[in-house]
Formats: C-alpha cells, sequence, structure tokens
C-alpha cells in the first residue's frame, strides 16, 4: 500500500499559505497601542511639570504680594496711630515705609496676574499626539 501524496490544489496541501493570524495580529496592535500610551503619559507628566513650575512661580509672586501687602498695612496703621497721636513728624517716616511697602506689593502683584494669566493648564501636545494615535489605530484596525 502505497501513500499518495496531497495534490497541490486539495485542501490541506504542502505549499498552501496559512491565512492571518487574527490572535497574532491583535496581540501586535495591543503592544503598539501599550507603546502609544506609555509615550503619551510620559509626555503628560512631562507638561504637568512645566505647569507645576509655572505654578509655583505665580505662587511666590502673590505669596510675595500678600507678605508685602500685609507688612504695607501694619506700617500704615501704625503710621497712622503716631500721626494722630503726635502731629505729624515720627509719622511722617512711617506713612513713606509704608507707602513704600504698599508699591512693592502693588508691583509683586502684576507679576503675580502677568503669570497667572500665561498659565494654560491643558496638555495641548498630549492631545495632539493621542489624536494622531487613535487615528492610527483605527486605520490599522480598518
Amino acid at each position: 500500500m502505497t501513500i499518495a501524496e496531497p495534490r497541490i490544489d486539495e485542501p490541506g496541501a504542502a505549499n498552501e499559505q496559512p491565512g492571518p493570524d487574527i490572535g497574532a495580529l491583535l496581540g501586535e496592535l495591543g503592544d503598539d497601542a501599550r507603546v502609544m500610551l506609555d509615550r503619551d503619559l510620559a509626555l503628560v507628566r512631562a507638561e504637568l511639570r512645566q505647569s507645576a513650575r509655572h505654578v509655583r512661580r505665580t505662587g511666590v509672586g502673590f505669596g510675595a504680594a500678600a507678605l508685602i501687602g500685609y507688612l504695607a498695612l501694619g506700617a500704615l496703621a501704625v503710621a497712622a496711630g503716631l500721626g494722630l497721636g503726635e502731629v505729624m513728624h515720627p509719622a511722617l517716616a512711617f506713612l513713606a515705609v509704608g507707602l513704600v511697602l504698599a508699591a512693592a506689593a502693588g508691583i509683586a502683584l502684576a507679576v503675580g496676574r502677568t503669570h497667572l494669566a500665561a498659565l494654560d493648564p491643558v496638555p495641548h501636545e498630549t492631545i495632539e499626539n493621542i489624536k494622531e494615535d487613535l487615528a492610527w489605530l483605527r486605520e490599522r484596525m480598518s
């Protein structure tokens, strides 16, 4: 008894190419998506770190304005008390110090407002990357 070799046009023939392995393709797609997600998360961290630095500078500006404003208020209060108590002389000195401190507080407040106005907490680069990644995934899946 001899075993006949399968004909080329029969199912299961030796030269038949297997179809695409769906599991392998999905696994590869999942790996690609994981890599893109890791990259996007790293970008989010970098953007948030940059925003945090900006917020810190802004907070320092407002903190300085608050401290100097508090000192100005104290100096102005002392100046007013001394001014009413002794008709001028030492009070003018305290009044001048209070006005200088108030001007410094105004400058610090203006700097803080400028930093606050420039603050943009939205991670624009990350959003664009995610949109590109989603488009790439849709293209690969279709």
